[in-house]
């Protein structure tokens, strides 16, 4: 069986939900507001996290969230 991540829609963005946490971390980031910006804090975050697992990253009009 195999697994792998979808990144969505950024869940706690500086224009949201703040998590103060991400702010002392050094991990706040901006929502993207094109694929290449999606794509690249996905890779920031599949580096930070140390992620194992394979991830594919959701396009900027969130298809696969509003699908799911």
């Amino acid at each position: 069986m195999s697994f792998l991540t979808v990144y969505v829609r950024e869940a706690h963005p500086e224009e949201g939900w703040i998590i103060s946490e991400n702010r002392r971390s050094g991990l706040a980031v901006h929502e993207p507001t094109t694929d290449e910006e999606r794509r690249a804090v996905a890779s920031t975050c599949a580096v930070n996290l140390h992620m194992q697992m394979p991830m594919v990253i959701d396009n900027i009009d969130n298809a696969v969230a509003s699908a799911y």
